[in-house]
């Protein structure tokens, strides 16, 4: 994805890494085969590292062509969860202007389902940190004052 138009009619970009307005989520349903796989594989590594077998370990399970030489255990490590990672994730984008969270419907297909926010809260997707939570503070404070009224 590359960039596309939001109904509001700003433009989201998708161009470079560490987007503010960008995130990945797991499906429920797809969490615990996802995990379950890391695990084993995490297994069979460490049984294949205690036999010195670990470079035909990482020829199996990731092909000829992915051959890292020489071995590093935070290569293979990184290229399991990458992968893991790419097949299984979906991509979400919040709109910077009008806060409206596209959801991609299925990791497969280039496709987003739009939705949109009942309240002023935005963005959702950037990092955690102290300016993120003083401003959701400070915006469930509105909407607990709005309620009493």
């Amino acid at each position: 994805m590359s960039k596309f138009l939001c109904h509001c009619g700003y433009i989201i970009r998708d161009q470079t890494d560490y987007l503010p307005y960008k995130a990945y989520f797991f499906l429920d349903a797809d969490t615990n085969q996802s995990f379950e796989r890391f695990y084993t594989y995490l297994h069979d590594l460490q049984i294949a590292l205690d036999q010195g077998k670990h470079q035909e370990f990482f020829k199996v399970v990731h092909g000829e062509e992915n051959r890292i030489e020489p071995f590093s255990l935070e290569d293979s490590v990184a290229t399991m969860f990458g992968g893991l990672f790419a097949t299984r994730s979906h991509t979400l984008y919040e709109c910077e202007n009008c806060g409206r969270i596209w959801l991609q419907s299925h990791r497969d297909m280039n496709h987003y389902i739009p939705y949109l926010p009942e309240g002023s809260m935005r963005g959702v997707l950037k990092a955690d940190d102290d300016k993120k939570k003083a401003y959701i503070e400070a915006v469930y404070e509105e909407l607990t004052e709005k309620e009493g009224e």
